[in-house]
């Protein structure tokens, strides 16, 4: 597994509270944050894994983890990576490269054929996933949300 400044793990129950602050940072409360059983009903999600960095007893950089069965590819399984964040005084210390290549890391162990993301525009993370591999140039990336 990847070396980081800080102690990189799965994350469980007991790291609620955590997730849900480092969600919030992310988000900025543009959708309501989860309650414990949906955290944990995520948690518990066949193929789903959520990942943490812990600094001083304390999850400050977390991204979720998806691999999902595909038809193509030989019945290999793709991944998704979302809820990337790292709070904002962790950031610029290699936190977030750390977390994200343990998790492809994984992802490619577990002979996922590729790996996506999206990235919203309005922040300046394009460049931080380009350094990692991902390439914005093969597809594009669509969102539809259900109509309020």
């Amino acid at each position: 597994m990847i070396e980081v400044d800080g102690h990189l793990r799965l994350l469980g129950p007991a790291d609620y509270n955590d997730a849900m602050e480092l969600y919030a940072e992310l988000s900025h409360h543009a959708f309501p944050l989860t309650d414990r059983a949906r955290y944990e009903s995520v948690l518990n999600h066949e193929g789903t894994t959520v990942w943490g960095i812990e600094v001083e007893g304390k999850i400050v950089s977390m991204a979720t983890l998806h691999m999902l069965p595909s038809l193509g590819n030989a019945s290999s399984h793709y991944a998704l990576i979302e809820n990337v964040i790292t709070t904002k005084r962790h950031q610029n210390k290699g936190l977030g490269a750390s977390l994200l290549r343990a998790v492809l890391a994984y992802a490619w162990d577990k002979d996922a054929y590729k790996v996506m993301l999206l990235t919203g525009k309005q922040r300046d993370a394009l460049e931080f996933y380009q350094k990692l591999g991902f390439d914005e140039d093969e597809k594009h990336g669509l969102v539809c949300r259900k109509p309020a």
